[in-house]
C-alpha cells in the first residue's frame, strides 16, 4: 500500500478512522490477489470487506475531513475498477477455455460416431 492511499490524521485515530484505513488496506489486498490470479483469496477479501464497508457508512462515521474521505473513496473506487477489469479478463479466458473444451468434445463425438462407437 502506498502512503498516499492511507488517510493520516493529526490526532489519535478513532475506531472509525482505523476501520476506514483497514478498508483501504483490504481493497489493496483484493487487487493484489486479483493480480496474482488468486480469485479464491480475492473473493474471500471481498466477502469480508463488503459488510464492513456497509456498516462503516450506516453507522454514521465520525466526521473525517471531507477531502480526505473523498480521496479515500476515489482510491477505493479506482482499485475496485482495476479488479473488475482483471475479473473480466479472467472471465474471457475461462469462456474461451470452455469453448475450446466444448469444441474438442464435439469433435470427439463425431470421431466416435464415425468409428461406430
Amino acid at each position: 500500500m502506498k502512503p498516499a492511499d492511507i488517510i493520516h490524521f493529526p490526532r489519535p485515530a478513532s475506531e472509525q478512522r482505523l476501520t476506514w484505513n483497514a478498508l483501504l488496506a483490504m481493497t489493496h489486498d483484493l487487487l493484489e490477489s486479483a493480480k496474482r490470479g488468486d480469485w479464491t483469496a480475492a473473493l474471500s477479501i471481498q466477502q469480508q470487506r463488503r459488510p464492513l464497508l456497509e456498516h462503516y457508512f450506516q453507522s454514521h462515521p465520525e466526521l473525517i475531513d471531507k477531502k480526505s474521505l473523498a480521496d479515500g473513496i476515489r482510491v477505493m473506487l479506482n482499485l475496485d475498477a482495476e479488479v473488475a477489469v482483471l475479473a473480466a479478463d479472467q472471465q474471457a479466458i475461462i469462456r474461451q477455455e470452455a469453448s475450446n473444451n466444448y469444441m474438442a468434445g464435439a469433435v470427439a463425438q463425431v470421431y466416435l460416431r464415425h468409428q461406430g462407437l
